[in-house]
This record gives C-alpha cells, structure tokens and sequence, in this order.
C-alpha cells in the first residue's frame, strides 16, 4: 500500500499535466496579429518587436529563476509563475499602445521564465523520488503534446470568441490564468538534492553549471541545434498569421487553421519518444533541419495559398524537438542545478529568437511572409548543421571506443572527446 507521501507523489503526473494544459490556454494567440493591428492600430513590425522584447524579458529572467528554482521550491516558483501570468493577460488587454502591450509582454516573459524548466526539474524530481526517472520521455512528451492539444482547442475557439465579442477571448485568458493558480497550489514538493548554504551563492553555482558543460561536451550542440530550429518554427507560428493576412483569409478561419498547427505540434509531441529511439542524436538533429529546408523551398516556389499546409511541418517539428531536448539535458545534468540548465538552454533559445525575430517582422512589412521565411531558415540553418556534424563527431568516438573495447585495446587509441581532456586536465591540476 501507497504512503500518503508517495500518494501526493504521484498526484503530481496528473496535476502537472493540468497545470501545463491551463497555461497553454492562449485564446489570443491565433488572432494575435488581427488584435494588434486592429485594437493597436500596429502593424507585424511592431507585433514581432513586442515579442522580442518578451523573449528578452525571458533571456534577462532565465538564469535568476532556474537558480530561484533550485534553492527555493519549484512548486511555489510554479505558483508565482501562474499568478504572473493572469496580471500580463489583464495588461495586454487593457492595453492602449505599444508600451503597455509591451509591458505586458514583459510581465509574460517572466512568467514564462519562471515555468520553463521548474515543471520539467519537476516532473523529473517527482519520478525519481518513486525510482521511476526512466519514465521521464515518454511523460514529458505527453504532457507537452497535451498542452498543445489543448492550446490547439483553444485556438479554435479564440478566432470565433474574438468575432464574437473581443471581451470573451479576455474572459477566457483570465479563468485559464486563474484555474493555473489554483492548480498550482495542490503541487507537493517532491525530496531531492538541494543546493546546501555554502553552494547558493550564484557565481558558485554558474561555476558548477560551467562544469556541468566540460563534462558533456554534447550539451553545447545539443543546445545550439535546438535553438536554431526553435527561433525558425517560433517565427513561423506568427508568419503564419501574416500569410492570412496577405491572402485575405477571412478571419473565422484563422482559428481552426492555428488550431490544426498546435494539433500537429501535439502529434509531435506524441511521436517524440518514437522517433528519437529510432534515430542517433545527430540523425535526429539532422532529419528535423532538413524538414526546415523542405518547408521553406516548398513555400518559396508555391508562393500561393497551397503552400500553407507545409508550414504545418514547424508545428509537427516544434513538437517534437522539445521533449527530446528536455530529456537529453536531464540525462546529463546533476539533479542539484538541472532546473538552471534547462533554463540556460531556454535562455540560448530566446536569444536566438530575439536576434531573428525583427528582421523576419521587417521582412514581412516590406517584401511580405515569403521572404521573411526564407530569410528565416537561412539565418539559423548553418548553426544547426554545425551542432548536428558535433553530434556526427562524438557518434563517431563513442564507436571506435566501443571498436577498442571489443578487440582488446585500450581506449586511449581513440580520438579524446572534449569530456576526455576535461578530466586529463583536471587530473593533472
């Protein structure tokens, strides 16, 4: 029989996977573009200005609370998170101008900032106090694909709340804000290894996640390959809105079309698990790049309403990378600063994202989505293929060590990896 400790354990996979599917409740986030340009009277400039000042609020507040997360408990940084998040939707709505969207946009960036990572060391936390962290991929991408399934519900539903009565969509945002917090408040803070008193101090602990990197010399590909891939489908996701716009979509079909983005993005979540243990780290990374080139040759050569389906690949590529990089950082980062890694690796994906973000927003106000998209994918494509041939070159080592280890002789012979030289060198200190 179950102790009441270990009953409140498991209770967080399904309160967890709540919590996730309230906060991806964006009833805005499908006619994101209509709103600004209606009500604000501002054009896809300015809407892709507004969220890179949100990924830079996230950047500023990324480190700072996966530090927060990993001294303090993660279930109230999640509840902090929530209540943060029912203030932004109140000052986007009320908002008047540019600066008071963009503030909003700021109060939601730290909001995010405090989620990312703290749910996943969560959800990690939860598992391994029960011997279960073998479960971790497979739950992760579930709660993931279900909050994208429910974001997809809620798409569909915005685009026809906001032809209704633009008031309904805000109704809406503030109960799902509202119902986070109250879910957020039956979270139990599982046991775990916490950071004693003398390795709080921050630069400590930026010294230990700097060792952390040494020793898994993957991470750092890992990391940039993602990013890549996350600015390109982020930036899709709102390009889509100014491919309606530019072919007169009506607006009622601006709803069910996010909404089959997010399904899609879901079905990705789901084929996570699938796929990743199919395929080698670097044939993973490599595949999705190559799912990027396909989408934007494919839009840049229809150049017509029939190209639109493709751009359904960033959803179902976005679904899928996500989970399986949570997943890899947790198997290479110690339980004590895991929430911190994530969030560095959060931080390395907005920065990307804030960099490309006004040159596709320029893009699109002057020479319209297409070449916005192009743009897009060129830009980010060479990282992504340096971190997917890192991935090839540490693949390859792994393979003569194993070819050593086989035939009787020692792995020295095999070309040192970057994890080799950092204990070499360690050692001779």
């Amino acid at each position: 029989m179950l102790s009441a400790a270990e009953r409140r354990l498991d209770r967080n996979l399904p309160l967890l996977n709540y919590y996730s599917m309230l906060r991806g409740c964006l009833f805005i986030l499908p006619v994101l573009a209509p709103f600004v340009h209606d009500r604000l009277r501002l054009d896809f400039f300015h809407l892709m200005l507004s969220e890179a000042i949100f990924a830079a609020a996230v950047v500023i507040c990324e480190v700072p609370s996966g530090w927060l997360a990993d001294v303090w408990r993660r279930v109230d940084v999640l509840r902090v998170s929530a209540c943060l998040s029912l203030a932004a939707v109140i000052l986007i709505w009320v908002a008047d101008g540019f600066w008071v969207f963009a503030l909003g946009q700021v109060v939601m960036g730290i909001s995010i900032s405090l989620q990312s990572g703290a749910d996943s060391a969560l959800l990690y936390d939860s598992l391994q106090a029960r011997a279960r962290a073998t479960r971790f991929l497979p739950l992760e991408a579930r709660r993931g694909g279900l909050a994208l399934v429910v974001t997809a519900l809620a798409a569909l539903v915005g685009g026809l709340l906001y032809q209704l009565n633009p008031l309904l969509l805000w109704a809406a945002d503030s109960i799902a804000a509202a119902a986070a917090i109250a879910i957020a408040c039956f979270l139990t803070e599982p046991p775990r290894q916490r950071l004693s008193g003398h390795s709080r101090a921050f630069p400590k602990v930026f010294r230990a996640v700097a060792e952390s990197f040494q020793t898994a010399p993957l991470l750092y590909g890992l990391i940039v390959a993602i990013a890549a891939v996350f600015a390109v489908t982020k930036i899709v996701l709102f390009l889509t809105q100014a491919f309606y716009m530019a072919y007169a979509l009506p607006l009622a079909w601006f709803g069910p079309l996010a909404a089959g983005f997010f399904a899609v993005s879901a079905l990705g979540g789901f084929l996570a698990s699938w796929v990743r243990e199919r395929l080698s780290l670097a044939n993973f990374l490599t595949l999705l790049l190559l799912l990027l080139v396909l989408m934007m040759i494919g839009v840049v050569v229809i150049d017509r309403l029939q190209a639109l389906p493709l751009l359904f690949l960033a959803g179902l590529i976005f679904g899928i990378v996500r989970p399986v990089g949570v997943t890899e950082i947790n198997h290479r980062v110690s339980s004590e600063y895991r929430a911190t890694v994530l969030l560095i690796a959060g931080l390395i994906y907005q920065i990307s994202f804030i960099v490309v973000a006004p040159m596709a927003g320029f893009a699109a106000s002057q020479w319209g989505p297409t070449w916005a998209l192009g743009g897009t994918v060129l830009i980010c494509l060479p990282f992504g293929l340096g971190a997917a041939w890192q991935g090839y070159q540490a693949n390859r080592r792994e393979a003569m060590k194993a070819d050593c280890h086989r035939v009787g002789l020692p792995t020295m012979l095999a070309p040192p990896s970057t994890n080799d030289r950092y204990h070499l060198n360690q050692g001779e200190k």
